[in-house]
């Protein structure tokens, strides 16, 4: 079975059909806490408030993801540093035809690479409610299963062993259409920034990008901070 894109009423990258949105997440397993994820047309932003069970010791983390469209900024509100890098799904989003986009987004969201969602089908598992609203189950590569609405994760449970991996992942309420000020995408103006180039961005910081973008949950960063 294909998602279906819905039709877009706002913006034109992201294929949502509300204005804007806020969800909350629960998370725990490899890392616990609670995270926002507030959308208003192409732009987005989730602040983070977590706690990172490594294996040397717990770890607090406080971080705010904006997504502008064409941009990324990743912030440390603990340590007051940020960087900005290209958002990697702009120039794959606006090379596919608008009509397309939540369907590329969706395959994306679920692991498969720009070329496999230029030519592969969306195979879906099956449907849930979750915070109210029905979601659609896919199978991340292996890893677990993500329930996406809209092409947002609601739900991610992953689990990838070999990093001692495991994260769970839930919204816990949604609100569309609520009143969300422009302002609310800036970056805090106590925030150092770093400006990190098309070609000076890591994997690492590609794929965080990404992920982020999507909606999916801090287990994609984690996993990579696992691995320092």
């Amino acid at each position: 079975m294909v998602v279906s894109g819905c039709a877009q009423t706002n913006g034109s990258l992201y294929q949502y059909p509300f204005n804007s949105a806020k969800i909350v997440y629960s998370i725990n397993g490899t890392t616990e806490g609670t995270s926002t994820l507030t959308i208003k047309g192409d732009k987005s932003i989730r602040e983070s408030h977590i706690i990172f069970h490594k294996p040397t010791g717990d770890e607090k983390q406080d971080n705010l993801y904006i997504d502008d469209g064409k941009n990324v900024y990743s912030v440390d509100l603990a340590k007051k540093v940020g960087a900005m890098t290209p958002n990697p799904l702009y120039n794959i989003l606006t090379a596919v035809d608008p009509s397309m986009r939540q369907d590329t987004l969706t395959k994306l969201a679920v692991g498969m690479s720009p070329d496999q969602a230029a030519t592969q089908q969306s195979q879906t598992l099956g449907k849930e409610t979750v915070a109210g609203q029905e979601c659609i189950d896919y199978d991340t590569g292996g890893f677990g299963q993500m329930c996406l609405w809209n092409s947002i994760p609601l739900k991610t449970n992953i689990s990838i062993p070999d990093l001692g991996l495991t994260n769970n992942t839930i919204a816990t309420s949604i609100q569309t259409n609520v009143d969300v000020a422009d302002n609310a995408f800036d970056v805090p103006a106590d925030i150092t920034m770093q400006q990190v180039g098309a070609t000076g961005a890591t994997t690492q910081q590609e794929n965080s990008s990404a992920q982020l973008t999507v909606g999916t949950m801090e287990t994609t960063q984690q996993s990579g901070q696992t691995q320092q």
